[in-house]
């Protein structure tokens, strides 16, 4: 199974570009500074708002600031990959 991850540099690299500050971006995105700054500086996953807040300000384009991970399953039932013939979220979108 694939998990999405927020790539922070990306995010971060973002707000400098646009010189944008993180409580104003936070404002922008609908969190609180104190919740973005905590995903920012890695204390925290990305909650449900903050994907909620970057998937509205970023539309489609939140896919150049998040990457997936293959989850190894802790299932030692078997070695069979079962994700091989499913596409990929991202290349759905584009």
């Amino acid at each position: 199974m694939k998990t999405a991850l927020i790539d922070v540099d990306k995010i971060k690299k973002y707000m400098k570009e646009e010189r944008i500050n993180a409580s104003h971006f936070a404002k922008q995105i609908g969190v609180s500074p104190s919740c973005l700054s905590r995903f920012l500086s890695g204390q925290r996953e990305a909650s449900g708002q903050v994907w909620s807040g970057l998937i509205t300000h970023f539309g489609k384009k939140v896919f150049n600031y998040i990457f997936f991970e293959m989850n190894v399953s802790k299932d030692t039932k078997g070695d069979e990959d079962n994700t091989k013939d499913k596409p990929d979220i991202a290349d759905q979108v584009r």
